[in-house]
């Protein structure tokens, strides 16, 4: 899938539905991977991850989208989760008030296998 200059990826693993943000998530992109997360909630799916590695930009816009899909994640009982964060991305989602919400993980693989054990000790924060 692709927004404007900025394609991202989806796929699923392990029953996580994966997204890998592009670039750059703005209103476009953020528009697109909203639409990607209610085809998927749709089929079912109720873990999601939202991969940054490849995030270099972030606005206003695209973190409003992000607090749009995480309170229908939580309004359907499902969950969201950030992986591989730089550390000023971190900051603002701490700063938003948006990492209280979800479960932040230093890499895609330890985000997964903390969904399959189910969060038995907490959130990934």
């Amino acid at each position: 899938m692709k927004g404007k200059g900025s394609p991202f990826k989806v796929r699923e693993a392990d029953g996580v539905v994966i997204i890998e943000a592009g670039d750059y998530l703005n209103s476009i992109s953020g528009e697109k991977i909203e639409e990607e997360v209610d085809c998927y909630l749709k089929k079912g799916f109720r873990h999601f991850l939202i991969n940054f590695e490849k995030t270099k930009i972030l606005n206003s816009i695209g973190i409003s989208f992000l607090i749009g899909i995480m309170e229908r994640l939580r309004s359907e009982g499902a969950t969201l989760n950030f992986s591989n964060l730089s550390k000023t991305q971190k900051e603002i989602f701490e700063i938003t008030g948006l990492a209280k919400y979800v479960n932040i993980f230093p890499t895609e693989g330890d985000a997964i296998l903390r969904i399959r054990k189910g969060f038995d000790s907490g959130a990934g924060n």
